[in-house]
């Protein structure tokens, strides 16, 4: 929300706040893509902020014209990563070092699944608690 006194003083165009939804769309798939690194996700952050247009050599209506081409992708990047990779978002991510419980060992028999207390089920997909695949 802190994007949006940037638009009121004219710092950032109106489809930034468009852009900035669709860009954290894409470091929320990486963050949960890369076990929760948060040194990933700002590394992703400072090379993305870190070339302006001007820098490219882009001003005045090319710089405009730039805003809604590069909106326009990252708004088609962050609507892929949520339609092709869909069963991500419907789980939480995986943790690095996952806590091995005893109960937790698999044979070749119940490979896919193993039954919790709470009659949910151990999704071995995504080796964690999820309801998607009952």
């Amino acid at each position: 929300m802190w994007h949006v006194p940037l638009v009121m003083t004219g710092q950032l165009a109106a489809i930034g706040l468009v852009v900035t939804v669709a860009i954290t769309v894409v470091y929320a798939w990486l963050f949960n893509h890369t076990g929760g690194s948060v040194l990933m996700t700002m590394l992703f952050h400072i090379a993305q902020g870190t070339v302006s247009y001007a820098a490219l050599g882009f001003t005045d209506a090319d710089a405009a014209r730039m805003d809604w081409l590069t909106g326009a992708l990252w708004c088609a990047i962050a609507l892929g990563l949520v339609l092709i990779d869909r069963h991500a978002w419907r789980a939480a991510p995986r943790p690095r070092s996952p806590a091995r419980d005893v109960s937790d060992q698999r044979t070749s028999e119940d490979a896919m699944t193993v039954t919790c207390r709470r009659n949910r089920t151990r999704c071995a997909w995504h080796r964690n608690w999820c309801t998607s695949h009952l």
